[in-house]
């Protein structure tokens, strides 16, 4: 049988060489799932093997349970990775090239000389051009931030009234110092011992430096040194969404800012937390998620109603008309101090619920928030046109489960 003019034959011997060259690492689970995925395909079936089917195969759990358990997911994810990874190094030296599409738990390939289609980004990240627009980029980014605040202080272009929204009662009335937490997006390099080449990677699951040290220990070093990155960025949603914020804050609280890969647990304990970012962003905050309703994907690329199993996610042209969805939490710990999170897909709705909830005209009452305001879930969705905010909807309001946060925190 051939696929992409290859035989069985020649498949599995390209699968030799692919795990021989190290570019799954050492880890016996990762040439396991692998090798069955690739069986899989193999084999002449039409379908794509199920979460709950690798599980029990590759994994040995006979009580897999999809809504709790996302080890499949986050291993098929870094597998995929650990391709790309490979591919974009190796350039055209390669006459096969293994991937998992986005979305799928199939294994397939094709030709090596038609990579390049999937490959431009990585190679774009490679360049050193990029590395300079992006340290320039990030350089008028923290700019705009002190620009923001400046402008709020001088009292010149904008206006400091605040809103009498009563989500930001808590914050100004317990006297506690707040941390303005930046969703940034994190980095992190790997470099060929062989070659000395250096790329940047941008991985889901990795977004602090603790991560980047968790995975130093299950790379082969003899092949791939990795690096934490100085590097770091944040989309233009945060910067004008942090003049809102402040606009709120100040005179009641003392501010500082903080990225939120380098969030850490003392941080939580002792201080007002308001996170402005992407879900992706969210880091530790995440677990402020296991007191509402909603799972997200580990790809971060669909939110799940567990109530129903309703999947959200962005729905149209960035460019045209589309939809985003966009989730305020605020919680209050044990220690008095209050954790907000104002998190979503994309800029779109990450601006329009800045606004609305720092505004006295919002386009939902107020009222429908003014109880048990503390430990609650607003979930909104946003439409816009070519990034421009057009309409904002309340969709659901559910109160956090506190034991949950805490219970699954231990």
């Amino acid at each position: 049988m051939k696929k992409n003019n290859f035989n069985d034959i020649q498949i599995r011997k390209y699968l030799d060489e692919l795990i021989a060259s190290g570019a799954i690492g050492n880890a016996h689970t990762y040439r396991q799932l692998l090798l069955y995925l690739a069986e899989k395909a193999l084999d002449g079936s039409t379908s794509t093997p199920k979460e709950v089917e690798i599980a029990q195969d590759v994994f040995g759990k006979t009580d897999f349970s999809q809504p709790t358990d996302s080890s499949v997911r986050v291993y098929i994810h870094n597998l995929r990775k650990k391709l790309e990874t490979y591919y974009a190094d190796t350039e055209n030296s390669s006459d096969i090239f293994f991937y998992i599409p986005k979305g799928s738990y199939s294994l397939k390939w094709r030709r090596g000389n038609e990579k390049a289609q999937t490959s431009t980004a990585l190679k774009i990240l490679r360049c050193p051009t990029f590395r300079y627009f992006a340290a320039a980029f990030l350089i008028v980014l923290v700019g705009a931030i002190g620009y923001s605040f400046g402008t709020i202080n001088n009292n010149t272009s904008m206006s400091t009234t605040q809103s009498q929204h009563p989500i930001w009662g808590g914050i100004r009335k317990n006297k506690i110092d707040t941390i303005i937490v930046i969703g940034d997006l994190y980095h992190y390099t790997e470099t060929d011992t062989q070659t000395g080449h250096v790329r940047m990677v941008r991985d889901f699951s990795i977004n602090s430096d603790q991560s980047v040290e968790a995975l130093k220990q299950s790379t082969n070093t003899s092949t791939v040194k990795i690096d934490i990155s100085p590097l770091k960025y944040f989309g233009k949603g945060t910067v004008f969404s942090l003049p809102f914020l402040t606009k709120e804050l100040q005179g009641h609280t003392r501010i500082t800012l903080k990225m939120s890969s380098q969030l850490t647990a003392d941080d939580i304990r002792k201080n007002n937390i308001v996170y402005i970012g992407l879900f992706k962003s969210l880091g530790t905050l995440q677990d402020i998620y296991k007191g509402t309703p909603f799972l997200l994907s580990d790809n971060y690329e669909y939110l799940t109603d567990m109530r129903d199993q309703q999947n959200y996610t962005v729905e149209g042209d960035a460019d045209k008309t589309h939809t985003d969805y966009g989730i305020y939490t605020q919680h209050k710990t044990a220690n008095g101090n209050i954790i907000i999170t104002l998190a979503s897909f994309t800029e779109t709705a990450l601006l329009q619920m800045t606004e609305q909830l720092t505004s006295n005209k919002t386009t939902f009452d107020h009222e429908s928030t003014s109880n048990n305001i503390q430990d609650m879930a607003l979930f909104f969705s946003v439409s816009g046109y070519n990034r421009t905010n057009i309409k904002t909807n309340l969709i659901a309001q559910t109160p956090l489960d506190q034991t949950q946060i805490w219970h699954q925190a231990q």
